[in-house]
């Protein structure tokens, strides 16, 4: 093989070339060898071959041999050989790849030869590869070689990167490449984004992939982030909105807006949600009726909602007993009223109405309306003279003096009216007991502790004592004018259980007097009967005489 420049019509130019032509010799063998290729990522190398070979009909008649194909052998090794007589003496090693052929016609009728362009390809295991071609009487000129192998590209795919993979082995070989997010973005599921490249260096199967993360839009194959007063809350496609009403945001790739000042979200507002606040307090708070023990308050919605469509109340009254009830509710009141029971007369209390959204619980400092109720007085009705009608271990029965059937009551409101009218016996009216109550509590125990039973007479039995206990009983009626003031504590102690020794020792004695008595009975009997046979007759007080009826003479006819 000699290197030289072989003109090139076509194209008016000259090209180098190794070029070899033996045909005057007999069993020639000519070699020429590449340069120490690396085999860098390459699965699998591609030679292309682009050379002219002449017919043997156009050669000389004294040509001693002609051939129309030379043979491609290669080599792999791990290291470069040190020096081309070292490469010579391995050329017994040297693996045939293929005998080339001219694939074209060889001459236009001019003598004028064209290219031939030749493609083969060898897997490759080795750090590197020789490529020889072998002459054995053609005429061939070696144009260009060009070892190359097939890659699919580095490529975009569903917001996820494929770097660039080596196709495989083989022919039909494919590549799994494992695919990393773009910046800004996940992966959809666990399982990372796969392509599969094929053997002739291009991508397909494509599974899984990755979407832009909350605060990143989708632009030109990348995630962007989004803009001063803009957000985006979802991982995955969508777009940039701008900040909803009474929030805002200063920074890039916000996933949401923070609210303004004074102005909140719920816990399960969505982010694309305005910004609300509490409502304001509620309106036209009033006491629309009260007595000794209850009252009711009504009031009006307030008049800024907060921009919320939920509403409901909350009702405080701090000065009110641990007792007090509130209907229909304290907490959560959808109604714009409520009944409080429970209460003590002739009490002033002051009660706290808010209104309240989902907002409420992030703001101290809630607008209120204040209502302020002083309870109606007691009737004039004192029940005296408690006292113990029978007393026992674990029960009592005790009565009081009622008062009259009814009484009169000057209550404290005034009446006015047009008509010319008694006002006295106008405003006076008549009370009547309904029934009592009657309260009573073992002494040192906490008012949570006290029981209470009901009675329409004035008198009532309580059971379930505990014995030798020292307990308070005070009573207070309920009238047709409401409640009359509890009477004073009346107390009491129970009796302690008799030992077993007092038992026994009153069962004696009362045998004893039951003997005593049986005896003197006796002797009372005893003496009667013999005083009455000494004097018979002076247990009447009457001693009958000689001249009575005893000793009357009495004849018929007289």
């Amino acid at each position: 093989w000699c290197e030289e420049s072989v003109p090139n019509v076509s194209e008016g130019n000259n090209l180098r070339a190794y070029t070899v032509c033996d045909f005057a010799k007999e069993n020639v063998k000519h070699w020429v060898v590449t340069s120490y290729i690396p085999r860098g990522s390459a699965n699998r190398l591609f030679i292309q071959m682009t050379f002219t070979m002449r017919d043997c009909r156009h050669l000389p008649p004294t040509a001693l041999t002609c051939k129309e194909t030379f043979t491609l052998l290669y080599l792999e090794t791990d290291a470069e050989v040190a020096d081309a007589a070292e490469l010579s003496m391995n050329k017994s090693s040297f693996r045939l790849l293929d005998r080339i052929t001219s694939n074209s016609a060889h001459n236009n009728g001019k003598d004028e030869m064209r290219k031939n362009s030749v493609v083969r390809s060898v897997a490759v295991n080795r750090q590197g590869i020789y490529f020889a071609f072998q002459d054995e009487g053609s005429c061939t000129s070696l144009l260009s070689v060009k070892v190359f192998y097939e890659v699919c590209e580095e490529t975009l795919a569903n917001f996820a990167w494929f770097e660039e993979t080596p196709a495989g082995p083989e022919l039909a070989s494919i590549q799994e490449t494992v695919g990393h997010c773009v910046e800004n973005a996940s992966y959809l599921s666990s399982t990372p984004p796969k392509y599969i490249c094929k053997a002739d260096g291009t991508w397909d199967l494509l599974s899984g992939g990755c979407q832009c993360n909350a605060g990143f839009e989708e632009k030109n194959d990348y995630c962007s982030p989004c803009e001063p007063n803009h957000f985006k809350d979802l991982f995955g496609p969508g777009r940039c909105e701008p900040c909803p009403k009474q929030s805002e945001t200063r920074s890039w790739g916000s996933a949401f807006c923070q609210c303004e000042p004074g102005y909140f979200r719920a816990l399960h507002d969505a982010y694309s949600t305005p910004c609300t606040r509490p409502p304001s307090k509620p309106e036209n708070a009033r006491v629309e009726s009260v007595d000794q023990n209850s009252v009711v308050i009504v009031w009006s919605k307030p008049a800024n909602l907060g921009g919320r469509s939920e509403l409901w109340y909350h009702i405080q009254c701090g000065d009110c007993p641990p007792s007090t009830q509130y209907s229909p509710a304290a907490e959560r009141c959808l109604s714009t009223s409520v009944t409080i029971t429970g209460l003590e007369p002739s009490t002033l209390y002051t009660v706290l109405i808010y209104a309240e959204n989902d907002i409420s619980v992030h703001v101290k400092g809630l607008q209120r309306a204040v209502v302020e109720v002083t309870t109606a007085p007691m009737v004039p009705i004192v029940l005296d003279s408690i006292r113990i009608e029978s007393i026992s271990e674990n029960e009592v029965t005790l009565a009081w003096d009622p008062p009259r059937s009814a009484v009169d009551y000057d209550p404290p409101v005034i009446f006015h009216s047009s008509n010319n009218v008694d006002h006295d016996a106008m405003n006076r009216r008549r009370l009547s007991v309904q029934y009592y109550v009657l309260k009573y509590f073992a002494k040192g125990r906490p008012s949570a502790s006290h029981s209470a039973l009901t009675t329409q007479e004035a008198h009532a039995f309580v059971h379930g004592l505990l014995a030798n206990t020292e307990y308070g009983f005070k009573v207070r009626a309920f009238t047709s004018q409401g409640w009359s003031e509890w009477s004073e504590t009346k107390w009491l102690r129970t009796p302690s259980p008799p030992t077993e020794s007092a038992t026994y020792a009153t069962s004696v004695s009362m045998t004893y007097l039951y003997t005593a008595i049986g005896i003197l009975i006796v002797i009372i009997s005893l003496s009667l009967i013999a005083h009455r046979r000494r004097f018979p007759f002076s247990l009447c007080g009457y001693k009958k005489q000689p001249s009575d009826l005893d000793v009357l003479d009495y004849k018929f006819g007289e």
